[in-house]
């Protein structure tokens, strides 16, 4: 019994198989078939042309679009997280009196040319010393020490120490933090 359900189910299947792909599998004959009319529509869907307007490369709509100015996107799609706001345009204002123009405010110092590295704390005196890098060297110095002839560490507090360039009186506060 069990043989005779097993053939009957694989017989509708190679049956059901054979009338998909004889709907599906496309003709050799170019002649209309003289069949039904339900046949005849079928097989002339499959063999129309797909419905494109017009294949050709349009040259003058191309050009067109690259001499089209686009505003700026105003954002950067690589960076997450951060928000731009819109660029808005500003309409110059006319104005009738002349106005002196603003000095200028110094440019901001330069930064640290030398980053706390570490610290050291001697046990009887308390005599702290601090370690300074420029990236190639490290530096230990203590309050008053002079580095390279033109920085000097001017004090050192609990949390923090002040260096000083000598030559353009420029004054910095490193934190003493560990570097990450």
């Amino acid at each position: 019994m069990r043989e005779k359900h097993k053939v009957g189910v694989l017989v509708v299947l190679v049956v059901v198989l054979g009338l998909t792909a004889w709907r599906w599998w496309p003709t050799q004959s170019s002649a209309p078939v003289a069949a039904s009319g339900v046949g005849q529509a079928r097989r002339s869907v499959a063999r129309t042309p797909l419905d494109i307007p017009d294949a050709r490369l349009q040259v003058e709509r191309l050009q067109a679009a690259s001499q089209r100015k686009t505003p700026p996107a105003g954002r950067n799609i690589f960076e997450y997280g951060r928000v731009s706001r819109p660029v808005r345009a500003v309409k110059p204002a006319v104005a009738s009196t002349p106005q002196a123009p603003r000095p200028q405010s110094p440019p901001p110092p330069p930064p640290p040319p030398l980053r706390f590295y570490g610290m050291a704390e001697n046990q009887q005196g308390g005599a702290r010393r601090v370690f300074l890098t420029d990236g190639d060297e490290i530096y230990v110095a203590r309050q008053g020490d002079v580095i390279e002839g033109r920085y000097r560490v001017v004090r050192i507090s609990g949390d923090s120490m002040e260096l000083e360039d000598l030559v353009s009186h420029h004054r910095w506060v490193l934190w003493l933090e560990l570097p990450q």
